[in-house]
């Protein structure tokens, strides 16, 4: 038996109020909501080897209460999420996925799945604009896809290609 030595002592995880994660695992991604909450969405690990417990958490909403400093576990999301999280003027909580954007509304828990046009494009971050449509980056392909939150309908945005005089071809590596 190997024993387990955290990688910085100070990165401990124990006490959330210090903004450390264990060992550098956590939520990649927050938004604060109109309601003053803070939302989480994404993937987390935390593990107690003294205790043999590894507790893992995905696939949920998490809410910071900032008023009663406790966390609470929203809803459980059918496929495997990204990274982003952001919150629209509704108050509704939507996250990334890695076939589009989740959306839960806070009130009554209800997700709703919206598909990128695109499969397999990576969907990655994600940013709700003053009129609620969804943006997404997809890191596969070079477009954004959107989510018009009124209509559920999603379309992709063509990038234009990158160019740059301070950038010579061979800057570029591939």
């Amino acid at each position: 038996d190997v024993p387990y030595v955290p990688l910085n002592p100070y990165l401990s995880g124990e006490d959330w109020t210090w903004g450390t994660r264990e060992n550098q695992r956590g939520s990649h991604d927050m938004a604060l909501g109109n309601d003053g909450n803070v939302y989480l969405f994404g993937s987390s690990m935390s593990m107690d080897p003294t205790k043999d417990t590894i507790w893992i958490g995905g696939r949920t909403f998490t809410s910071f209460d900032v008023k009663t400093q406790t966390l609470k576990t929203h809803a459980t999301v059918p496929t495997v999420m990204s990274h982003g999280v952001d919150v629209d003027t509704k108050g509704n909580a939507w996250g990334s996925t890695g076939l589009g954007a989740v959306r839960m509304n806070i009130k009554t828990g209800a997700i709703t799945e919206f598909n990128t046009v695109t499969p397999d494009s990576r969907p990655y971050d994600i940013g709700i604009d003053r009129f609620d449509n969804v943006w997404l980056s997809q890191i596969a392909i070079d477009k954004m896809a959107v989510v018009d939150s009124r209509t559920g309908d999603v379309t992709e945005v063509a990038i234009p290609s990158f160019k740059s005089p301070d950038i010579r071809p061979e800057d570029i590596v591939i």
